[in-house]
């Protein structure tokens, strides 16, 4: 079955004078992806693969679409920080 991924990064900035990345530490229950790696900055940011898991058959009628009958996927990296960002996303 072919599968569509989606890459989230989400990005908050504060202003600083300095170049500081305090990423957001792996939740326990969640799935590390194994597609994507991020580095913000030469820092390794834990990345998380996210499938969806809808019933189909609980779905109102209108929602019927072939392509949302197969799973989505997102893969998710979270960070705060200040100053430049060097990003590099590796698949």
């Amino acid at each position: 079955m072919k599968q569509n991924s989606l890459f989230v990064i989400v990005i908050g900035i504060i202003v600083a004078s300095c170049n500081w990345i305090t990423p957001t530490t792996q939740i326990e229950g969640l799935v590390e992806s194994t597609l994507y790696s991020v580095k913000v900055n030469k820092q390794e940011i834990w990345t998380e693969q996210y499938i969806s898991n809808l019933d189909i058959e609980d779905m109102p009628a209108w929602f019927n679409a072939s392509y949302v009958h197969e799973p989505q996927e997102m893969h998710i990296a979270s960070f705060e920080g200040g100053g430049s960002f060097d990003f590099v996303i590796t698949m």
